[in-house]
């Protein structure tokens, strides 16, 4: 395992590159930083953007093709930086649906295809809006009254995307419409939720359990009622910050504010593994493109690799 602390504050997200070469991480701090995957915690960052945002930042993530960075802070706006040196690229209009940007951009998905972004945030107990926008440039084509409270991640699928919210509601919608067309009703605030690249599962966590829902997979017809939950995973003492599905989809990978990252398998439900860095509460986890490694982060600015062959 290798542990480092790069940054000062809570590391609110990272995300490997296409060919898992580079790990881009951001945090509460305002700063955007990318990593040689080979070199993490024994080398400065490839490039970094000090005061990427104004406030903190909440989110990022590659372009489906690597040459794009795009990041969401609490100033409420997207950007997105070319992934060899940093340079901006392209923000959004602060001027534009005010509205939905007002309280910040606390999560973004990027469509399968590359071609849309959606992007929300708002205060936890007012209705929120998200928007979404083009990817190229960022511009907004359509405003969506998504949620009775704000939202805090989006999932994108084959036929468009899922969203979570501290209104207790998981939403599915479509990139062209404006009406949800599926919900899953949970008993709290939806804080991480994780599609597998199939298509065929959907995992949520509310406070220290993940639940499992099966979905349609790829190429079948898109969903017009809830999915059926399919199981619960069980294991965590503490809140559950983050998930994400292996690339190959068998396992699913959980983080929490108990100080552990833990390994799942989809199938039976089963704990595969269970690390403890004794960091504090850890707050995100993420799968290296060959499923072979996972990255995490605490609430403490750290920043951690895992090697799941050990």
């Amino acid at each position: 395992m290798i542990a480092f602390t790069p940054h000062r504050g809570k590391v609110t997200a990272l995300a490997f590159s296409p060919d898992g070469a580079r790990l881009a991480s951001v945090a509460s701090d305002r700063t955007l930083k990318v990593w040689d995957v080979a070199r993490l915690g024994a080398s400065d960052p490839v490039w970094e953007v000090p005061h990427a945002h104004a406030y903190g930042v909440s989110h990022c993530q590659y372009a489906w093709g690597g040459a794009v960075v795009y990041t969401g802070g609490s100033d409420g706006l997207m950007k997105a930086w070319d992934a060899k040196d940093g340079a901006p690229v392209a923000k959004t209009d602060p001027n534009e649906y005010p509205e939905a940007n007002s309280d910040g951009v606390n999560a973004f998905g990027l469509s399968l295809c590359g071609r849309f972004v959606v992007y929300g945030g708002g205060d936890v107990w007012r209705p929120a809006e998200f928007v979404v926008a083009r990817a190229s440039d960022l511009t907004p084509v359509r405003r969506v009254p998504g949620h009775l409270g704000a939202v805090g991640i989006f999932v994108p699928q084959e036929k468009g995307f899922v969203s979570g919210s501290a209104d207790q509601t998981v939403r599915f919608w479509d990139w062209d419409g404006t009406t949800s067309h599926g919900t899953i009703k949970l008993r709290g605030v939806v804080r991480a939720l994780a599609g597998s690249r199939d298509g065929r599962h959907l995992a949520v966590a509310g406070g220290a359990l993940v639940h499992r829902y099966a979905t349609a997979p790829v190429g079948a017809p898109a969903p017009r009622a809830a999915p059926a939950k399919a199981g619960t995973f069980r294991g965590h003492t503490k809140r559950v910050e983050c998930i994400e599905f292996s690339p190959d989809g068998t396992r699913l990978a959980s983080a929490s504010v108990d100080g552990t990252v833990r390994v799942w398998d989809v199938a039976t439900g089963a704990e595969l593994r269970a690390f403890a860095p004794k960091l504090g509460g850890l707050h995100w986890v993420t799968f290296a493109p060959d499923g072979l490694t996972l990255a995490f982060s605490s609430q403490k600015g750290h920043i951690g690799l895992l090697d799941l062959d050990d």
